[in-house]
């Protein structure tokens, strides 16, 4: 004799008529074709169940009672290619994706398509007042020695008041703002 409940608790004395599915833990990581430090805040769309999550720091992103099957995901981060794909879900899936970069001004972390006091500005904020991170990450980086820091807000001054060299732009043709 088997005795059954059913999902409230309650002991049935007859049959019951029993649907399994199965549900699990979606786990990810979107990594960002720079790596940037911080990669918080990419958006992870599941479409087809209107479901959607943001990243933590490190990348990663969770999503709980997902079945399995073919899903259609839409990942996107500021500053970054959007990304849509399919992938399956089996089990508790660990999926990983990849964006890269947008083209981007190097001295323009406000990403404005100009290189201005903003940035020199926006620059501060983050290194100061834990403002939002330049993105992509690397267009703070106007001294171009692969760190993000006080640099290139010294640099950024230089080129805009001092005469100083223009930072050196990644693929995208730079507008510059006027040297006073």
């Amino acid at each position: 004799k088997v005795t059954a409940f059913d999902r409230y608790g309650h002991q049935t004395s007859d049959s019951m008529q029993v649907q399994v599915e199965n549900y699990f833990q979606l786990t990810g990581k979107v990594n960002l074709s720079d790596n940037p430090s911080d990669a918080s805040g990419s958006i992870i769309q599941i479409e087809e169940l209107a479901r959607y999550d943001t990243t933590v720091y490190s990348g990663s992103f969770l999503f709980d009672n997902v079945g399995g099957g073919y899903y259609l995901f839409h990942i996107t981060h500021t500053g970054y290619s959007s990304l849509d794909t399919v992938a399956q879900v089996t089990g508790s899936s660990n999926l990983q994706f990849y964006l890269p970069v947008e083209s981007y001004i190097r001295g323009d972390p406000n990403h404005d398509s100009v290189i201005d006091v903003g940035d020199v500005v926006y620059l501060i904020n983050y290194l100061f007042k834990s403002g939002f991170p330049p993105l992509p990450f690397y267009s703070g980086d106007a001294s171009n020695d692969s760190l993000v820091n006080v640099a290139d807000v010294v640099y950024l001054i230089n080129y805009l008041f001092r005469g100083g060299p223009q930072p050196m732009t990644f693929l995208k043709k730079a507008v510059v703002g006027t040297r006073k």
